[in-house]
């Protein structure tokens, strides 16, 4: 059965973890939206996939917000202990640092092993599902994507403009349709009467063709333009891809990685080995950190933790490109990261122990003359 001290500090530590994770996933989803918005609103995507990529991509997300959620949400539970005499009362009783640390650490092991499964198997799964929709949705399909009627619908990076006055959502169906599209610096301007969608079963590539309308082509500022009346026109929307999906190296399967011997591999699984690894490792740095007098807020140490974790980002950077690099030894890799965490979290525990305390004392009174 676990211990009353662990029960409390766990669902305390959980409730604060719950409310930052869903301020998290707001943020990402809300920054993540407006960026595929633009996208589709380019005609880079269509517009039928949007959701489904920011689906995935928040599970993709979730291995690398998990651990500064849990710090700080054991930052913020400790912190308010403090405020609030409770580590003191603890402290009477005979619960020291280290008591409170494993209590903090017997809710870390969940949380870091459900890191490890994101970082180790979502986050790669995530990577190679956006790669195959993106693949999957582009070209014809995109092209085609989120046409509205009575407005123009620009796609292709401007190089193809729709004005449909009516559309037939059900067999897409058009009706006065008003076509400019850019290539090899002509640009050509077509009007119809009407329209539809058409798809080649042989090649793939998907057309537009028109009923009875005009063409006109030329350059422009010349006066070389050419007129034409055509009863069915096709107009190549675009040519599909018929390339593999190129498999990204932070798609690869984790089992992939194991047993590869590129040191960029290498680096990858090891990225992905630090997520569950700094769980531990700011469970421990929380615990000196979270230390402040009564009187004073919780979110005296805020500032600093967030300076701590923007530094293990950067030190995380750092070791990936020695690494690649081989500037660092390859036993040594990118492990450094994590434990110089554990060994600064160790020095700040350090006096507030009573054999940390007696440790300090011993070594400066060897040092007085």
């Amino acid at each position: 059965m676990i211990p009353v001290i662990d029960r409390y500090v766990m669902k305390e530590v959980t409730k604060t973890l719950l409310a930052f994770m869903l301020v998290l996933m707001l943020v990402v989803v809300g920054t993540g939206f407006i960026r595929y918005l633009e996208k589709v609103a380019l005609g880079d995507i269509a517009a039928q996939i949007l959701f489904q990529v920011l689906g995935v991509e928040l599970l993709r997300y979730l291995g690398v917000l998990v651990p500064p959620a849990f710090f700080l949400a054991v930052l913020l539970t400790l912190g308010r202990m403090h405020r609030d005499s409770e580590i003191i009362a603890m402290e009477s009783c005979g619960i020291g640092p280290l008591r409170i640390f494993r209590s903090v650490l017997v809710g870390a092991i969940p949380v870091a092993a459900l890191v490890a499964w994101l970082s180790l198997f979502v986050l790669p799964w995530g990577n190679q599902t956006i790669q195959i929709i993106k693949h999957r949705a582009s070209g014809a399909v995109a092209e085609l994507a989120g046409v509205d009627e009575g407005k123009f619908n620009e796609y292709s990076k401007g190089d193809l403009v729709f004005y449909i006055e009516e559309l037939d959502t059900g067999d897409k169906q058009m009706s006065n349709v008003f076509v400019q599209n850019r290539e090899h610096g002509k640009v050509g301007l077509v009007t119809a009467a009407g329209g539809y969608p058409f798809k080649d079963p042989e090649t793939g590539e998907q057309y537009l063709v028109l009923n009875d309308g005009r063409r006109y082509e030329g350059r422009v500022g010349a006066g070389d333009f050419r007129i034409g009346e055509f009863e069915k026109y096709g107009i190549r929307l675009s040519q599909r891809s018929t390339e593999p999906v190129q498999q990204r190296r932070k798609a690869m399967p984790t089992r992939s990685l194991l047993t590869s011997q590129s040191l960029k591999d290498r680096a990858e699984i090891q990225y992905r080995l630090s997520q569950p690894l700094a769980v531990f490792a700011f469970a421990l740095l929380s615990i000196p950190l979270s230390r402040s007098l009564p009187r004073h807020g919780v979110y005296g140490r805020m500032i600093f933790a967030f300076l701590v974790y923007f530094i293990f980002l950067n030190l995380q950077g750092v070791a990936e490109n020695l690494m690649e690099d081989e500037l660092t030894p390859a036993w040594m890799g990118m492990w450094w990261v994590p434990v110089s965490m554990v060994m600064v979290a160790g020095a700040m525990m350090l006096p507030e122990t009573t054999q940390g305390r007696s440790l300090l004392r011993k070594l400066f009174r060897e040092r007085k003359p």
